[in-house]
């Protein structure tokens, strides 16, 4: 277990809700389920999707989506409303999981990370959060929450008011809190803002490598909320910022060769990820099928946090005159792909003279005996109609030996 962690209060904490740099894409909550055992909780999806209540003060219960969501960041509001829920009063744990696997259908036992939220100090937890691994079982602990020697419940780090006094606390009824997870291989880092106190300004709770926490990698999975002996929570607002793939030339573009013959060109393609901020783009970049093309010269795999890029480049190389074409395809694991085509003109030479090559030529008798001489003209002509795309040598005849 690590404690006294030290984590930074972010300056400037950019978020949807306050007017993020990136596109968002909302997500419909009516294609989530609920998780654990049923009774646990009862989830409700409310305005059209964009929100989920749940109203049960029982043990731990989750609401999970459908499908993975892994380098991108995560965002949301979180809220317990005590007129909702007829004025009870309590001070448990809301929060929410991440990198969560089931094994089969299984819904009793899953492995996943849990973000917890405890709004007072009881039986041994501490108000504050806590980042804990939980493998083989999906019920965590409710008291001695921080306790690192349980069986199937590794605590990766805490933040909680001893741990950081003066820092973090417990959660505020009728407050409303926004939340934002960067989840990718390497990384997690979680922040919340909201309210008067200090979450005003933005608080980055955890920041952690996979080294930090005595791993090699974080585990891709679903997303999804969570409630422990804490009714009348409602979670609303979420979006997610995805990675984006975009190539120079663009998708269904071309991207141009020239060469002479016996020469090449390379050419480069643009890959970039112009997603949100935290996400990443991986994906490889596809060989040519023709004979006069070849490459990547690069290996062809990339791993694009967001506004990096990289370049593929590909090289022509003619044997014959004439017009060439072909594609290939950047591959995205998170978007798709992109497909860029190749057009080739390949300019030179057409060599032509006045006898064909392989004959004779004949000059006939000569008498030694006379003073003659015999004369005959050999022409050598460039006949090629190829343009010279304003460099004269590209189509250009050189005589080197006769």
């Amino acid at each position: 277990m690590r404690v006294g962690y030290q984590y930074a209060l972010a300056a400037v904490f950019c978020m949807v809700f306050g007017g993020a740099a990136f596109a968002q894409t909302s997500v419909d909550l009516n294609t989530w389920s609920q998780k654990g055992t049923s009774s646990n909780g009862n989830w409700t999806v409310e305005n059209g999707g964009d929100s989920v209540y749940q109203s049960v003060n029982g043990s731990p219960t989750y609401y999970v989506s459908p499908n993975d969501f892994f380098n991108t960041t995560i965002e949301g509001s979180f809220l317990q409303d005590q007129a909702r829920s007829g004025g009870f009063n309590d001070d448990d744990f809301m929060g929410f999981v991440f990198g969560w696997n089931e094994p089969g259908d299984n819904t009793t036992d899953a492995s996943f990370y849990l973000l917890d939220w405890k709004q007072g100090n009881q039986n041994g937890t501490e108000a504050g959060f806590r980042l804990s691994r939980v493998n083989g079982t999906n019920t965590p602990p409710f008291s001695n929450a921080e306790n690192d020697n349980l069986p199937n419940y590794d605590v990766l780090a805490i933040n909680t008011t001893s741990s950081n006094p003066g820092d973090v606390g417990g959660w505020v009824d009728n407050t409303s809190y926004d939340f934002s997870l960067l989840f990718t291989a390497d990384r997690i880092k979680i922040d919340i803002t909201g309210g008067t106190g200090v979450f005003q300004p933005g608080v980055t709770i955890f920041d952690l490598a996979p080294s930090d926490v005595g791993l090699t990698q974080f585990e891709t999975g679903q997303f999804g909320f969570y409630n422990n002996s804490q009714a009348g929570v409602e979670y609303r607002s979420f979006t997610l910022t995805e990675p984006a793939l975009t190539t120079d030339p663009e998708n269904a573009s071309t991207l141009e060769f020239l060469a002479r013959v016996g020469d090449s060109d390379s050419e480069a393609i643009n890959v970039a990820n112009t997603g949100g901020a935290g996400t990443t783009l991986t994906g490889s970049a596809g060989a040519p099928t023709m004979g006069e093309f070849s490459g990547p010269a690069e290996a062809p795999g990339f791993n694009l946090g967001a506004g990096q890029s990289t370049d593929y480049t590909y090289t022509f190389t003619p044997t014959s005159r004439g017009s060439f074409s072909d594609s290939v395809e950047i591959m995205s694991n998170e978007d798709g792909s992109s497909f860029v085509n190749f057009e080739a003109t390949a300019v030179g030479p057409e060599f032509d003279s006045s006898v064909d090559p392989g004959e004779t030529i004949d000059f006939g008798n000569i008498d030694l005996d006379l003073v003659s001489m015999s004369t005959m003209t050999l022409d050598i002509s460039n006949v090629t109609l190829d343009e010279n795309f304003g460099d004269d040598d590209l189509p250009a005849l050189t005589l080197t030996d006769f």
